[in-house]
């Protein structure tokens, strides 16, 4: 996980943090290696007329070749490796990988449409990956060769950093800046001075130095490679490592810098008193997700209060048409934005004894595809999300209004969600955070299912999705089932 643009940020912010110099001045010292780095460079720069370095037997030795010679040149300056292979990887991290594996296979693909050798190396790149087998010959190469070798956890860099962080090693070297982030005092690098090709040449960066010049405790600092990006949430649009860089400063926290005014979504004058004061505190706004909704009344029409349907059809429709008007100027003027609905299962079938409930969600997702055709010439992205059956105090209030108000099967329902778990909340953060993405740009006019639909994949199908009527609401006759009757 690398932090994006950090390190041009450190030699902006924080020049006297990183020192270059020459891995003689680790000698004696234990030092934590970030093994798939250093693997990866090898199997990548070890080669032999252009290909992978391989034995008389045709097995590919390049990542050996290059690990030895890296054990040679540390041992050479008296340095005690430690080397750190990853393990299973974090949930979080997993749409990472996914697109990762996905470039992969089309740079495969590719590589077989071109003669130009330059491309053919470039592509080849991003295809590398390490194996199980790369593993197994570094643990027999490091075993031989006396060398230790540890397996995390998780990712290398943060097993690493902890043993830096409690003084087992004295430094971690590896190309990753997200070390820092994980708490590691000392971080070794290659020379990014320019000029300095040197084996031995390295930077070394002082997180302690770091946190001194840009003012910040570590959980701002934290909080400012979040805004930053990395592989655990995509970069914000228009917010770049100077703005990050100025909103911690100013609000410390990420937590601060969104906790704006509160207001009634069903009041124009309060929303637009939020958008004005949330484009002046920030500078700007990309995204806007509408997620205030209500129950409403529950029970037979005939016997539910009027002002509180009313009051429902306010709050989940009304509230996000307010919203939509008064951030929609804006990003007309930028020409992007992100607007995600919160739908519920009231948009697909109906929900007796639910019925203000289903009618605004039905609205909502009429709204969103309506919306969605007004505003795409401005390149803004309007969808509505179907999150599942959600572990939220909204249950509760189902269970506590009982089976005769809301209905036997529904009840039934909500008891068996409620001792389920329900659809684990993450679900639903990650579609949102894939629609708020730049991933998301020209999907629009959807209502997605965080569980039914393979939405991972429609950013291929950009034209199909557009060319067509799918994940929409639309009225289906007769003839859309082949029913030979009822229609003209």
């Amino acid at each position: 996980m690398g932090i994006h643009c950090l390190t041009k940020l450190i030699q902006l912010k924080s020049p006297t943090s990183i020192k270059h110099g020459s891995l003689y001045q680790f000698k004696d010292k234990k030092i934590a290696i970030d093994t798939s780095i250093f693997l990866y460079k090898s199997l990548m720069n070890v080669r032999c007329q252009g290909e992978y370095l391989r034995n008389s037997e045709g097995k590919v030795i390049s990542h050996i070749i290059g690990l030895f010679n890296k054990i040679v040149l540390l041992k050479f300056y008296g340095i005690i490796p430690i080397f750190i292979f990853d393990g299973k990887p974090p949930d979080e991290k997993r749409n990472v990988l996914d697109e990762r594996n996905k470039k992969a296979k089309e740079s495969k693909e590719k590589m077989h449409e071109t003669t130009n050798i330059t491309e053919i190396q470039e592509l080849e790149k991003k295809t590398i990956r390490i194996t199980k087998e790369h593993i197994k010959d570094l643990e027999i190469l490091f075993s031989k060769m006396g060398v230790s070798y540890i397996h995390a956890n998780g990712e290398a860099e943060a097993y690493a950093a902890e043993l830096c962080r409690i003084n087992y090693v004295q430094a971690v070297m590896s190309e990753d800046m997200d070390t820092l982030v994980f708490g590691c005092p000392t971080l070794i690098r290659s020379s990014i001075e320019k000029g300095k090709k040197r084996s031995d040449s390295i930077s070394v960066f002082s997180l302690e130095q770091l946190l001194k010049d840009f003012n910040m405790t570590m959980n701002e600092f934290t909080d400012l490679c979040i805004l930053c990006g990395c592989d655990y949430c995509s970069t914000i649009h228009k917010v770049g490592h100077n703005r990050a860089f100025s909103y911690i400063q100013n609000y410390k926290t990420i937590e601060t810098l969104i906790d704006t005014n509160k207001c009634d979504v069903t009041n124009e004058n309060e929303v637009n008193a939020l958008v004005h004061d949330t484009l002046d505190k920030l500078g700007g706004c990309q995204i806007l997700v509408n997620n205030a909704g209500i129950y409403g009344p529950k029970g037979a029409i005939e016997d539910q209060d009027w002002d509180e349907w009313k009051k429902a059809i306010e709050i989940n429709v009304f509230g996000s048409v307010l919203m939509c008007r008064a951030l929609i100027p804006h990003f007309k003027r930028q020409n992007y934005g992100k607007i995600i609905q919160l739908s519920g299962g009231g948009a697909t079938k109906p929900l007796p004894n639910l019925s203000v409930y289903a009618t605004s969600k039905a609205a909502i997702v009429r709204f969103a595809d309506t919306l969605a055709e007004e505003v795409r010439s401005f390149g803004i992205d309007v969808n509505a999300i179907a999150p599942g059956a959600l572990n939220t105090n909204m249950l509760q209030e189902i269970l506590d209004s009982g089976p005769e108000k809301v209905g036997e099967d529904f009840y039934k329902n909500a008891l068996k969600q409620k001792n389920n778990g329900g659809i684990p909340l993450n679900k639903g953060a990650e579609l949102a955070l894939f629609l708020a993405s730049s991933a998301s740009d020209g999907i629009t006019g959807k209502l997605i299912s965080t569980l039914w639909d393979k939405w991972k994949d429609w950013p291929e199908h950009l034209e199909e999705l557009e060319n067509s009527d799918a994940y929409t609401l639309r009225r289906i006759a007769g003839r859309d089932r082949g029913f030979d009757w009822g229609d003209v």
